[in-house]
C-alpha cells in the first residue's frame, strides 16, 4: 500500500515538474483520501464525503472543493486561492483531526497530501 502511494506521489511530482518545464503554471491542491470498510457509496457520501466537504468550506482562501466517492473510497480535493502550500496542508490536517465522522463507518486509512489535482473539478 505504501509503495503504491509513493508511486502515485512520484507521478504527481513528475507531472508538476513537466508542467513547470513547459512554462505552465503548476497548480497544487490538498488531497484527502479515505479507505473505508463500507461499500455503499450513498452511505459514504452522508457519513464521510459531506461532512468533510462542509468542514473544508470553513477554511480561509478555499476556491473549490471536489470529491469522488465509490465503493470503499472517498477522495476530496481542496483548491486554494493561488496554490495550496504547506500552510494550507497544515490547516486541512488540523480541520480533519477535529472532524467527528460517523462511528458506523470504519476508516481503514487516511492520507492527506499536497499534490497536483487528479479529480476533474468544474468551475
Amino acid at each position: 500500500m505504501k509503495k503504491a502511494s509513493l508511486v502515485l506521489a512520484g507521478l504527481a511530482s513528475l507531472g508538476m515538474g513537466l508542467a513547470a518545464m513547459a512554462g505552465e503554471p503548476v497548480t497544487t491542491v490538498v488531497s484527502i483520501h479515505y479507505s473505508v470498510r463500507e461499500n455503499d457509496p450513498e452511505k459514504l457520501i452522508e457519513a464521510v464525503t459531506n461532512p468533510v466537504e462542509r468542514s473544508m468550506r470553513e477554511l480561509d482562501h478555499v476556491t473549490k472543493i471536489g470529491s469522488t466517492t465509490s465503493h470503499g473510497v472517498v477522495d476530496v480535493e481542496i483548491t486554494f486561492q493561488g496554490n495550496a502550500t504547506a500552510q494550507e496542508l497544515a490547516a486541512v490536517t488540523a480541520q480533519v483531526e477535529r472532524l467527528k465522522l460517523d462511528q458506523e463507518v470504519a476508516i481503514l486509512s487516511r492520507t492527506i497530501e499536497l499534490r497536483a489535482p487528479h479529480l476533474l473539478l468544474s468551475d
